[in-house]
């Protein structure tokens, strides 16, 4: 998945409820930029003491969906 455009990333901040003033919004999207090689790098780490699970794109959009499976 390539990198978030910074309209995208406010898009993303606003669906969450995020309030972000512009400078604090650009420090934010820098941030995911800087870190984005090692969280991907993490997500792909097998963990294998956990079951296989769906992982939803969006958490908050799991829960509120009310899908416990």
């Amino acid at each position: 998945m390539p990198q978030p455009s910074i309209e995208q990333f406010a898009a993303i901040a606003a669906d969450l409820e995020v309030d972000l003033q512009p400078a604090r919004l650009a420090q934010a999207h820098a941030t995911h930029a800087a870190l984005r090689g090692d969280l991907d790098r993490i997500r792909r780490l097998p963990l294998p003491f956990l079951d296989p699970v769906d992982e939803p794109t969006h958490a908050l959009a799991f829960i509120r969906s009310g899908d416990v499976r």
